[in-house]
């Protein structure tokens, strides 16, 4: 007889003392006719979230399962083992810093899912919480007004999932070697999720919180040093390279490529921006190289090929735009 839960709940924590127990009693507290577990991926925390969670082992240990790295080994790894550790059929993600605000939230979601076997993601709007000094911190992406239902052809564009409000089939049975390496883990998740098919319900109803503090990966990118946007810039590039040659469909390798356009651009600008002609020139190379390819606007070319031969004035041009966005310089 198969004992597995129908649904595991994914945790990845660290660092998250502060905000870890309210977020395993949004889990604890759901209801439920079916049994789920709350599977949790702790990274060698240097604050106290590792005891947190080995007290709330000792009062749930039927319910609760640690998956205790030995080392540090980054966010992405400590993801994958956590996946691989969930037994349930459905995937229901919470990172330790959000948490869930409806106690019927993982009821709803796995009845559409069990009843509409066409879908394999259910997720929905949250509620912004603002912690620390981020009140007046920009929200990221995913602030336009969602197709009810979509499918990869909509997520092939971007992220428009928020993970804390996600439950999803686990028919991931293998992530590709470089998804370690990748930035943007939550949207590349989706598109494996949905890479054979399957759509996606969007529901208006907000039954999470995203937290916005400042020990957020993505929560404040005005105060975000140079060094670190270079980073993830990098990674999303990275990823979008990868994503070009792993999927197969033409219409995703083409979509995938007009996106890396924009971000190598975007990388481009950046660099300029703060004079780090380093990075610029190989950036301005290939970008020309990708819009002679893609037959795109000729000004983009132009104004690569200032960055490459000229990069010093260049640069001194796109400091004094330097709040204006890779549109607004380009247009």
């Amino acid at each position: 007889m198969n004992t597995n839960p129908l649904l595991s709940v994914l945790i990845i924590t660290y660092n998250h003392e502060k905000f870890i127990g309210k977020a395993l009693d949004s889990a604890l507290g759901q209801k439920t006719n079916f049994d789920y577990e709350i599977v949790i991926g702790e990274d060698c925390s240097t604050d106290k979230t590792r005891q947190i969670l080995l007290e709330y082992k000792k009062k749930y240990p039927r319910k609760v399962k640690l998956v205790l790295q030995e080392k540090n080994v980054g966010p992405n790894e400590n993801f994958i083992d956590t996946y691989m550790a969930c037994t349930g059929k459905y995937i229901a993600m919470l990172e330790g810093d959000d948490y869930w605000t409806n106690a019927n939230k993982l009821q709803t979601q796995v009845d559409f899912l069990e009843s509409n076997t066409g879908f394999v993601i259910h997720c929905h709007d949250v509620e912004r919480v603002f912690d620390d000094d981020c009140i007046d911190a920009p929200i990221i992406a995913r602030e336009k007004v969602l197709k009810e239902i979509s499918d990869i052809r909509d997520l092939v564009n971007g992220n428009f999932i928020f993970t804390a409000s996600c439950v999803f089939i686990k028919n991931v049975k293998e992530f590709p070697v470089w998804f370690a390496g990748s930035m943007l883990t939550d949207w590349l998740l989706w598109l494996l999720t949905t890479e054979h098919g399957g759509k996606i319900l969007y529901s208006k109803e907000k039954m999470a919180a995203y937290r916005i503090h400042a020990g957020g990966i993505y929560s404040t990118n005005n105060s975000m040093s140079y060094a670190k946007q270079l980073e993830i810039n990098e990674g999303i590039i990275f990823q979008i390279e990868n994503q070009i040659q792993y999927f197969n469909e033409p219409y995703l390798k083409e979509a995938f490529k007009k996106n890396l356009l924009l971000k190598v651009n975007k990388l481009r600008i950046l660099a300029l921006q703060n004079a780090d002609y380093k990075t610029a020139r190989p950036m301005a190379a290939k970008l020309i190289m990708l819009a002679v390819k893609q037959n795109t606007n000729f000004k983009i070319i132009l104004s690569a090929a200032l960055s490459y031969g000229f990069p010093r004035m260049h640069s001194k041009y796109l400091m004094k735009k330097k709040d204006a966005s890779v549109a607004e310089i380009e247009a």
